[in-house]
């Protein structure tokens, strides 16, 4: 058996400036050159003969930025069809609720408390704005489920601002999967001269935010290091068993991604390296929900 993926970047346009943005061709927020029109979009579902047994992943810039982002929904909620969006949340007031059904998730990525979190995007009262879109999202759609992102970074795990993070992400409102994953080399970050964490703190920090969560939410590590999960080491891994086939489209290309396990050159002396996994090169993700570890999918 085979799952498809069908991955767009619908738009390059953000609302935000983060300071290790991941998609370094993200341009000004009125610049709509490299939109994919919901016209092409479609026609690309039909030629792909995408149904629910299938996944689509909406991504940008930020994808509600685009003018024709509630005939994606329309089409993807009468498909029935999975659907992932990756957003910062602060446009989500400006669904439609009836669009929002429980085919679609969001992905919102919360970067600590209001301190951390402004500086990371460069917005002020972005916090704010995301927040409040978060429970309007409770409030209008409860069918739609929300996860909620934390990227473990320099600035999130600053002595004096960690535990008041903590205090922000125990108070969100999501009622889904709680992802841990670290900040990524990216042109961004490097043009801004940001160092990434050693796999010590990293793995220390994700250790810290599981046991603060486990037993609230699901709980999704990708692309992190786990060398500090030390009980994992005499668990049983259920494992995903169906081939993924992933397809990226955007305004200008169409193409295959292969994807691959991911060889880090610390896997071969870490014990625990067939639970390390990457959403980014396998589309993998490790899961923790009742009392259970799974290889999932992301």
């Amino acid at each position: 058996m085979k799952k498809r993926i069908f991955y767009f970047n619908i738009n390059y346009n953000c609302n935000n400036k983060c300071i290790f943005c991941y998609s370094h061709n993200t341009i000004d927020l009125f610049n709509n050159k490299k939109n994919l029109s919901f016209v092409e979009f479609k026609s690309f579902l039909k030629k792909n003969n995408v149904t629910k047994l299938d996944r689509v992943v909406l991504n940008g810039g930020e994808p509600l930025l685009h003018k024709e982002i509630n005939l994606y929904l329309e089409i993807l909620s009468k498909l029935e069809v999975e659907t992932l969006i990756f957003t910062n949340g602060r446009m989500l007031k400006l669904l439609n609720p009836n669009n929002l059904k429980s085919n679609l998730r969001f992905i919102v990525p919360i970067h600590g408390n209001k301190e951390v979190h402004d500086f990371i995007t460069g917005v002020s009262n972005s916090l704010e704005e995301t927040l409040e879109s978060l429970y309007w999202i409770q409030d209008n759609a409860k069918d739609c489920n929300v996860d909620i992102k934390i990227i473990l970074n320099k600035e999130t795990i600053q002595e004096n601002q960690f535990l008041e993070s903590v205090k922000t992400w125990e108070s969100l409102p999501f009622n889904n999967a709680l992802h841990i994953t670290k900040m990524a080399d990216t042109k961004v970050s490097i043009k801004n001269g940001l160092e990434s964490l050693s796999l010590d703190e990293v793995s220390m920090y994700t250790l810290k935010l599981y046991n603060l969560f486990k037993e609230k939410c699901y709980v999704k590590i990708y692309g992190s290091c786990i060398k500090s999960f030390s009980f994992l080491e005499n668990s049983l891994l259920e494992k995903y068993n169906i081939e993924l086939e992933m397809i990226y489209k955007d305004s200008y290309s169409e193409r295959m991604i292969p994807l691959k396990k991911a060889r880090l050159e610390c896997s071969t002396s870490c014990n625990l390296r067939d639970f390390c996994l990457s959403e980014v090169l396998e589309y993998k993700v490790l899961e923790f929900s009742e009392n259970k570890i799974y290889e999932s999918v992301e």
